[in-house]
């Protein structure tokens, strides 16, 4: 069974890849159907997704009506079939930037991304750090943002942004150990 779970799992990878997505912007992965009763396959998206919380006990009929207004709602009402039309995106890369992370720079929306879009990733301090400082940048030359939060050697960080139809950006750094967090909203200019 381990070649078909493998098989089965193949299309995810590729697709991840292609996109050029980590499998930790995922934070809940939905199983649907007969095949999510298999505890193995389970367990290799478990593996697979490890930030991610599974959902095995949703209705099917109610996870494909969810799936498809959420898709239908990306769709805007007037259709253009000449293919000038084009989805909102990010322009630039947007980076979190921190001499205090394991990882000094992250890429935390790749260029391109359509709107809106949402997106979570943890970090991993560097020894004796008390209070966390992260700028977020689109460029060298464009600050969007800087957030800091009080931190201890126990710290769990998530950083997140969500980035609506609008353009307005909200940026979010949470501790889940001690429920601290930090957050700014960018607004768009009217």
């Amino acid at each position: 069974i381990s070649k078909v779970v493998s098989d089965l799992l193949a299309p995810i990878t590729e697709l991840f890849s292609r996109c050029k997505l980590n499998t930790a912007d995922v934070s809940n992965v939905i199983m649907s159907g007969g095949t999510s009763k298999v505890v193995k396959i389970q367990k290799q998206l478990g593996s697979m997704f490890p930030n991610a919380e599974l959902s095995l006990n949703l209705a099917p009929d109610e996870c494909i009506a969810v799936g498809a207004a959420v898709q239908a709602s990306l769709i805007t009402k007037d259709v253009n079939l000449d293919g000038s039309t084009k989805l909102l995106s990010v322009s630039h890369d947007i980076l979190a930037l921190s001499d205090q992370l394991t990882q000094h720079s992250t890429v935390l929306v790749h260029a391109d991304s359509t709107l809106p879009l949402r997106r979570t990733i943890p970090l991993s301090l560097s020894e004796g750090v008390t209070e966390l400082t992260v700028k977020f940048v689109m460029s060298p030359d464009l600050p969007l943002s800087t957030l800091v939060l009080p931190v201890d050697d126990k710290s769990k960080l998530v950083l997140g942004v969500h980035i609506h139809r609008d353009g307005s950006t909200h940026f979010t750094l949470t501790d889940k150990t001690s429920g601290k967090s930090s957050d700014q909203m960018l607004k768009q200019p009217s």
